[in-house]
């Protein structure tokens, strides 16, 4: 028997945890402990006994974080002392249980004869140690029951395909044809759907029609409403909001201290201000070169109706040649996102001032595709866009 608490919220939560362990303490009194997230890494601090020593010990080394969890226990593996307290850690994953988990020996000893090393006696570490190893295999994208569909690299090896074409969708198909590898759940997440041809995701359909038992389709949409209505009615709307500029600022730079080197704090959060909720776009554009090019593609898009065609030629020959290929992807990528914003801020407008920008989003994402497909010069597309953003800026303010 042990008393659990977790909060998850806007507050320092260390006093929430240990005044919702106050109240449990009668469940279990040999030892407790908390695990509090700051925002960039897990404090953990446990102490044996009663709640009055945890109590002091966060009195003499305060947690901060507005993200934890709280322990009291009664000791069934291990004896009472802080070396065996909750909760038990392993990488990134803390662990609060109650209960016994029955097989922990000969979970135990596998876990050992891959590299673990134990620091308590108790089962429950045994659960921290699991989790943590089945989270690295999914980061890198190495459990043999997790799939993943997306854009990947020509059959010639010459750069990535520019949709998901239905030879990866075959080979997702076969996989959830044969048995689970290690007999549990199979996921598959599709990155994204938009990316979908149309035979990609009528073969992607039979899947979801007849879907085998225990599997999980997670399917990222960033235009649900352009989905087939097929897929989308046999599937469960989950909405995402985006993390805001501080919280980005703070991941972006909790990841570049992780690896290493010097870095520019005002450069992240200038970022972080373009990102629009992207962590990832945040540490791409951390780049003196991308921050600035994408800087200057803002200033131009701000600046609509009104075109400065001077400074057109010059980002159309920056984004140009083979040098240019990453530079384009950016500028493509920064002007869906405003399109997105300007999208979003007006939902509620009539649609007739909506359809302009709507017609050069879908344009834009097919001409960059067929540029990519055909190498074409991109500078002529640069020059179309923007001339077609200043029209449609302007219809829909006049609309």
């Amino acid at each position: 028997m042990c008393g659990i608490i977790g909060y998850v919220g806007n507050e320092e939560c260390a006093p929430i945890l240990l005044d919702g362990l106050r109240r449990l303490e009668y469940r279990g009194y040999d030892s407790a402990g908390v695990a509090v997230h700051d925002g960039s890494e897990l404090r953990i601090l446990r102490a044996a006994g009663k709640l009055s020593a945890l109590s002091d010990a966060l009195a003499r080394n305060p947690v901060r974080g507005s993200t934890g969890i709280g322990h009291t226990r009664w000791a069934t593996h291990g004896k009472p002392s802080e070396q065996n307290a909750h909760p038990h850690v392993s990488g990134d994953i803390a662990v609060v249980h109650n209960g016994i988990i029955e097989n922990h020996v000969e979970l135990k000893h596998a876990l050992k004869s891959q590299g673990r090393v134990f620091t308590s006696d108790t089962d429950t570490e045994i659960v921290a140690h699991l989790v943590d190893l089945a989270t690295r295999r999914v980061m890198a994208q190495s459990h043999p029951d997790l799939h993943v569909l997306k854009r990947g690299p020509k059959p010639d090896g010459k750069g990535y395909t520019s949709n998901i074409p239905v030879s990866f969708v075959r080979r997702v198909l076969d996989r959830f044809g044969s048995s689970a590898a290690e007999g549990g759940w199979r996921v598959c997440i599709v990155d994204c759907v938009e990316d979908m041809e149309r035979p990609s995701a009528n073969a992607f359909l039979k899947l979801l029609e007849e879907p085998p038992p225990r599997a999980l389709f997670l399917i990222v949409a960033h235009a649900p409403g352009r989905m087939l209505p097929t897929i989308r009615s046999r599937c469960r709307l989950m909405t995402f909001a985006a993390l805001e500029e501080a919280q980005v600022a703070q991941a972006g730079e909790t990841a570049l201290e992780r690896m290493g080197g010097p870095f520019d704090a005002s450069a992240i959060r200038r970022a972080a201000r373009l990102a629009d909720g992207s962590v990832r776009r945040a540490l791409t554009y951390v780049d003196p070169e991308t921050l600035a090019l994408v800087e200057a593609v803002r200033a131009r898009l701000d600046a609509l109706p009104r075109l400065d065609l001077t400074a057109l030629m010059a980002l159309a020959e920056d984004v140009a040649g083979k040098a240019g290929e990453g530079d384009f992807a950016i500028m493509v990528e920064t002007v869906q996102s405003w399109l997105s914003d300007h999208l979003h801020a007006h939902a509620a407008a009539q649609p007739a001032r909506l359809a302009p920008l709507a017609e050069v989003w879908d344009k834009l994402g097919a001409a960059a595709r067929d540029v990519e497909t055909y190498n074409l010069d991109r500078r002529p597309l640069v020059m179309t866009l923007f001339h077609d953003l200043s029209d449609a800026v302007a219809r829909s303010r006049a609309a």
